[in-house]
Order: C-alpha cells, then sequence, then structure tokens
C-alpha cells in the first residue's frame, strides 16, 4: 500500500469517515482531489500531509519524508529523499531501544537482536516506505519508479 494511501486511510480511522468522499469534504477538498492521491494522480500538499497525519495522531515528519521519497523522479533526488526516510527511521529505533533499555532493564539478547536487525526492518514495521526505495537504498542501487499501477496492485 503506497504511503498515501495509508496515510488517508489512518485519517478516516481517526475521524470516524466511511468514505473518501467524506474524506475530501473534512479536508475541505473536491472528492476528485482525494481520488487522485488514491490512484498516484497527484499528491497531497505538504500542508495536507501535516493535516492528515496531526488528526490521526501519526508523525507528520515521518509521513513527509516518506510521501516525498515515494513522488520523488527517479535518481539522486529520490535517493536522497530514500536515505533521509532510512536515516528517520533508524532515530527512531534508537530512541525506541533506548527506551526499551531504561524500561526493560539490559536483557542482552534482546537488546542486541533489535539492534543488529537491518534498518529495513524498521522502515516495515513503521510501515511508511516503499520496500522497494528502502531495499535499493541499502543495496545503494537506483530505486525503481513507484507507479500508479503498482500503488493500486500493492493495496
Amino acid at each position: 500500500m503506497s504511503p498515501v494511501n495509508e496515510l488517508l486511510d489512518k485519517y478516516k480511522k481517526a475521524k470516524n469517515l466511511n468514505s473518501d468522499n467524506a474524506c475530501a469534504e473534512s479536508l475541505g477538498l473536491h472528492r476528485a482531489s482525494v481520488s487522485e492521491w488514491r490512484r498516484g494522480k497527484s499528491w497531497p500538499s505538504e500542508a495536507h500531509i501535516v493535516e492528515l497525519a496531526t488528526a490521526a495522531n501519526e508523525d507528520a515528519g515521518l509521513w513527509l519524508v516518506s510521501i516525498n521519497a515515494e513522488r520523488a523522479p527517479p535518481g539522486a533526488v529520490q535517493r536522497e529523499w530514500v536515505r533521509l526516510a532510512s536515516r528517520f527511521t533508524q532515530a527512531a529505533a534508537a530512541v525506541a531501544g533506548a527506551f526499551l533499555i531504561v524500561r526493560y532493564g539490559g536483557d542482552g539478547h534482546a537488546l542486541a537482536a533489535f539492534f543488529f536487525t537491518p534498518a529495513i526492518h524498521y522502515a516495515k514495521s513503521v510501515r511508511c516506505l516503499d520496500r522497494r526505495l528502502v531495499a535499493a537504498s541499502v543495496a545503494g542501487t537506483s530505486p525503481p519508479r513507484v507507479s500508479a499501477s503498482y500503488a493500486t496492485a500493492a493495496s
């Protein structure tokens, strides 16, 4: 599922909305706008991403990075967005690890498993990035272009 679709679903759930039409109305948009976001024909603005994430009680910064990584054109710019997203998820993992140490003490085996698992697993657990983009970043290869047909098929 694309990050835009996932964020829209979280927003709808948080607002108790049953349709994309109701979602569009609550955002003050035409229903075609939300439909185009879902199909990958257009993208929500940064302001809309922040509004959606805030209402869904999600980290707006993580969603901004994730969605920009998906919509960036293939090449150097997309690789930089993916790299930034990877750093963001690694930082979140480090904070979570520090919390575990403080909360549960220093169980060496559990903490070693937590800290030495590749960063791609954190991106999957947060479910904010397209796995293909993260895998390309980790491998150091050029990320594939995410198409509207992929976003639909992955849903």
